[in-house]
């Protein structure tokens, strides 16, 4: 009999109900000390309002007559996972970031010296 490890073989499959959502942010932490809760989520104004749309600067703001907009954060899945998992999960979205932010940090900084 062999010692060595079997090969391991991964098939991906996507669950019908999969579908891709924009996320605006996330919230959580450590649960219990063993494991890391991530919800995830999307704001967006509670009633009716005019919303304008800046594409170029990536923005959205709302006119309102209140003093105060009221909103709503709409929760659309809550992961929990091993914390080697979580840093996994941090690393791979930090480091897409960054292939995606490093050109227009270049332009900056080279629009800055010249």
């Amino acid at each position: 009999m062999s010692d060595e490890a079997p090969k391991l073989r991964i098939t991906l499959l996507r669950n019908e109900n999969c579908r891709p959502v924009p996320i605006g942010g996330a919230w959580g932490g450590a649960v219990a000390g063993v494991e890391v809760l991530a919800a995830f989520y999307q704001d967006y104004p509670s009633h009716a309002s005019v919303v304008i749309r800046d594409q170029i600067a990536r923005k959205e703001t709302a006119e309102t007559d209140s003093e105060f907009m009221e909103m709503n954060r709409e929760v659309y899945m809550i992961a929990i996972m091993r914390p080697d998992v979580a840093m996994a999960i941090g690393n791979l979205l930090i480091n897409s970031a960054k292939t995606i932010l490093a050109p227009e940090q270049d332009e900056k900084e080279n629009s800055q010296k010249g």
